[in-house]
């Protein structure tokens, strides 16, 4: 036989013997499963409370039912009949200490009697399949949160914002390339002006070779190309960001690194922080106009100029007369423009035209009869044992070896006036000849002793171009 929980009662034993029959059970009298409003279900007192139902007058019972009308029972939880649960909430207590009764089951009856389902079906089954249906649900969100993540968008599809920490990061990296590209934009345009406002006050030096002419001349000699602007990291906390600027100038690469200020989006102003290059002269050039890639520079000892990384060419505006040395790399630091580095020389011409003056100079100098030709040339008229050189009878002459090495001068450029060119190593020895009277009688011989002709030297500063003789 086939045992159901609501068989056994507290306290019982399968095999125990109850006094009673199957009409002592409130559900054998009761088969409809639909309860009335507003009344207790008699058939739960048993299986809920663990005892048998009172036996009680009409009156008792009818003051029973209102009592758990008024008071909604709670059923307890409870998972097998065999379980003594608690005394349920709001039910009303027996007036007398609950006693076990032994009652008789006719087991044939319950054992082939089903429990009609109902809408009175015990708490723990309507929770069951509550809780089974709220984790389906459960289920199904989760299911769908995870669909929508992968396909949906935010509201009316925009895009969803970056989180503000992240733009702020990459605000200043952002920032700095913008500005390292307005520098390199500046240098490719020869746009002097741009260059002195982003560097702003961080000028060092004189400014005045930061132009657009001193730029445009040096892109025409030597064409930009192969530039990048890179952000490499920050420099420090007060926003500047360190930028690398590559270029080619010509065939001469330059790398170097600038800080950008990020912190003032509203202005380029003085937002490139950067050491340029100081172009620095000697003062050995003297009194020679300089210009520096096509603008004219002063050259005095001490004078410095700022200059954008780049390549620089010195030149003279003197005729005849150009600067030697190669052009001037200025990368960081100071870039010296030594005179010994660039030394004035001539031109082809102006050798020509130095030859030439020295030449007919000699030709002048030489053909003097004077006691004093004019060119270091000069002899004295005493002569030993009383006699005396007679003026204009003095004749001089050079071999022609010296003529040849006159016209071969190589001229370099005096030490103390660079725009004088000079041959300090021409020395050309001159035959005297010439009449002579005393108390010795007269006469006319060689003369020894006298001048060499040397050195010639032609001033390119002056237009006539004069010519001097001598150490």
């Amino acid at each position: 036989m086939t045992n159901f929980p609501w068989q056994k009662l507290d306290g019982a034993s399968d095999d125990e013997s109850h006094d009673g029959d199957a009409s002592n059970f409130p559900w054998a009298q009761r088969p409809s499963t639909q309860a009335s409003p507003g009344r207790s279900m008699p058939w739960r007192s048993e299986a809920a409370t663990g005892q048998a139902p009172a036996e009680h007058t009409p009156v008792e019972q009818k003051q029973a039912d209102e009592t758990a009308t008024e008071q909604p029972r709670h059923e307890p939880r409870t998972t097998h009949a065999s379980m003594t649960p608690a005394h349920p909430i709001g039910a009303p207590r027996p007036s007398q200490p609950r006693q076990k009764k032994a009652r008789s089951r006719p087991q044939t009856e319950l054992a082939n009697r089903k429990r009609p389902r109902s809408a009175h079906r015990s708490g723990t089954g309507i929770r069951t399949t509550i809780i089974v249906a709220v984790a389906v649900l459960v289920i199904a969100g989760v299911g769908y949160g995870v669909f929508t993540s992968f396909n949906a968008t935010t509201p009316n599809d925009e895009p969803q914002a970056v989180p503000a920490d992240v733009i702020e990061e990459a605000a200043p990296a952002e920032r700095a390339i913008e500005v390292g590209n307005d520098f390199v934009e500046a240098i490719r345009t020869a746009d002097g002006a741009a260059l002195q406002s982003l560097i702003g006050s961080t000028l060092m030096g004189d400014a005045a070779l930061i132009t657009d002419a001193v730029l445009a001349e040096m892109l025409e000699r030597h064409p930009l190309s192969e530039t990048s602007v890179t952000a490499i990291g920050t420099d420090d906390s007060a926003g500047i960001q360190d930028v690398e600027i590559a270029y080619r100038l010509g065939d001469q690469a330059f790398v170097y690194e600038i800080g950008i200020d990020t912190i003032d989006r509203d202005s380029t102003e003085g937002a490139v922080d950067l050491d340029l290059p100081l172009l620095t002269f000697d003062g050995g050039f003297g009194d020679m106009e300089i210009a520096v890639n096509g603008t004219v520079a002063a050259t005095g000892s001490g004078s410095i100029y700022s200059v954008v990384p780049g390549v620089y060419e010195l030149a003279t505006s003197a005729e005849y007369v150009e600067l030697a040395g190669a052009p001037i790399i200025a990368t960081t630091g100071f870039a010296y423009a030594y005179t010994r580095e660039h030394e004035p020389t001539l031109t082809d011409e102006g050798l020509a035209q130095f030859r030439s003056r020295a030449r007919t100079s000699a030709e002048e100098c030489l053909s003097s009869t004077a006691l004093d030709a004019g060119c270091e040339l000069a002899v004295t008229p005493g002569l030993q044992g009383g006699n005396s050189l007679i003026d204009g009878t003095i004749e001089r002459t050079i071999s022609e070896e010296s003529w040849a090495e006159i016209d071969a001068l190589e001229p370099t450029a005096s030490s103390s006036a660079p725009l004088v060119m000079e041959d300090a190593f021409f020395s050309a020895e001159v035959v005297f000849t010439g009449d002579w009277s005393g108390a010795s009688g007269a006469g006319r011989d060689q003369i020894y002793g006298g001048p060499y002709l040397a050195s010639p030297s032609v001033d390119f500063a002056d237009p006539d171009l004069p010519v001097t003789w001598g150490y």
